[in-house]
């Protein structure tokens, strides 16, 4: 096995961990900091293991997505736990490629942010109990269905965890496939 694809070992339960992340974002609206530690934590073993010369790039790259997202924070834009996360997965890729990384994750955040916006537009004018089967909700799921549908109709805050998840999930997907052509293989 070679180093390159040594790497790749950890995807999938960097993937878990993104997807428990999402999951609890949807639910409470926060992303657990054991996620963003464990991730970081992969993150750099991974670092150290694949590209062990630019440890020192990564931590700074990762430093200024960090502080460069807390002027997002600061106007409300992501949640704390959501630039933790994103800096956490910045070590996950060589410092050359965290650009493009970053863009799917933007571009996964856009689409979750369009189709928030059509399904609000959706459920104007529905009456409360024609919005979703779970009217009278009897478990965690109806519960959570009916909390996201008021938070939509609200015009409440996204679970950005689940762009994350999206993000990194195509990204990985990409590299995982280019690896097989021989192109790049997630360094």
């Amino acid at each position: 096995m070679t180093i390159p694809s040594l790497g790749m070992v950890f995807w999938p339960i960097i993937l878990v961990l993104l997807g428990i992340g999402a999951a609890t974002d949807i639910v409470e609206r926060k992303i657990p900091d054991g996620v963003s530690i464990a991730v970081a934590a992969i993150g750099v073993i991974q670092c150290v293991i694949v590209r062990p010369s630019s440890v020192g790039l990564s931590f700074a790259v990762a430093a200024v997505v960090l502080f460069g997202l807390v002027f997002a924070a600061r106007h409300r834009v992501l949640g704390g736990g959501d630039i933790k996360l994103i800096a956490a997965v910045t070590l996950l890729v060589s410092p050359a490629r965290v650009g493009p990384l970053l863009l799917a994750i933007a571009i996964a955040g856009g689409a979750l942010a369009c189709a928030y916006l059509f399904t609000r537009v959706g459920l104007r004018g529905l009456p409360a109990p024609a919005l979703c089967p779970f009217s009278k909700p009897t478990g965690k799921v109806a519960a959570t269905v009916n909390a996201e549908r008021r938070r939509i109709a609200e015009g409440g805050p996204l679970p950005y965890g689940v762009a994350i998840f999206a993000g990194v999930g195509y990204y990985a997907a990409h590299e995982i496939a280019a690896c097989f052509f021989v192109t790049s293989c997630l360094s």
